[in-house]
């Protein structure tokens, strides 16, 4: 079990305690308004201590398949957080949201353990299919982003969030401040007018959204 000595140095340059998340989300909420480095700086500090803090917990349970996932993990929680952050501007509890992005990274690597150890448990030698001879991900990434852009503007933001950046519908519902039942029918809603769009069905004819 890795020691919690290593955040001791981040959390003294921290202008709060950890849990004190109620100036944390006033940091946040001033920062969205003035865009100040300095609070940019404070609220990065405080993601990757609680982020860290997150799965150090779950690697003293033994949560953990290796423990050289932790880095991994903590690196992929923080990189999801401002890269969803930067596009999601209307985030109302930023703690909360971060808690989200945690429970939900570590969901997926459960999931894909859970999968690898499928595989494991097989036995024999496994043959990969060759990779295709070209790669329309980005073109279709291209062409959802613009058929997104075009749909209702209160839409737009649960569109992207579940579509693009594979948000759930918790994380979604804290970042843009409306309910569950709520951003479920967003996503419906938006899913039913992306499938409607004729410049994206004639982009790819085979590409499918998942519902």
């Amino acid at each position: 079990m890795r020691s919690s000595s290593r955040l001791e140095p981040l959390l003294a340059r921290l202008p709060f305690a950890l849990d004190d998340t109620d100036r944390l989300n006033a940091v946040y909420a001033r920062w969205t308004c003035s865009g100040r480095a300095t609070d940019r700086d404070v609220i990065d500090l405080w993601t990757y201590c609680f982020i860290w803090r997150y799965f150090l917990s779950k690697a003293a349970r033994d949560g953990l398949r290796r423990p050289s996932d932790m880095d991994a993990l903590v690196a992929r929680a923080f990189r999801r957080t401002c890269r969803s952050r930067r596009d999601a501007t209307t985030i109302v509890r930023y703690a909360s949201w971060v808690s989200v992005v945690c429970r939900n990274t570590f969901i997926n690597y459960v999931r894909r353990a859970r999968v690898v150890q499928s595989i494991d448990d097989m036995g024999g030698d496994l043959i990969s299919e060759p990779p295709p001879a070209y790669d329309d991900a980005p073109r279709v990434r291209r062409a959802l982003l613009s058929a997104i852009d075009r749909l209702p503007s209160y839409l737009q933001d649960t569109a992207r969030l579940f579509f693009v950046d594979g948000c759930t519908f918790e994380m979604i519902s804290a970042s843009i401040g409306k309910p569950v039942p709520t951003v479920r029918t967003y996503k419906f809603r938006a899913l039913d007018l992306l499938r409607d769009d004729p410049v994206l069905r004639r982009t790819s004819e085979s590409f499918a959204l998942v519902s």
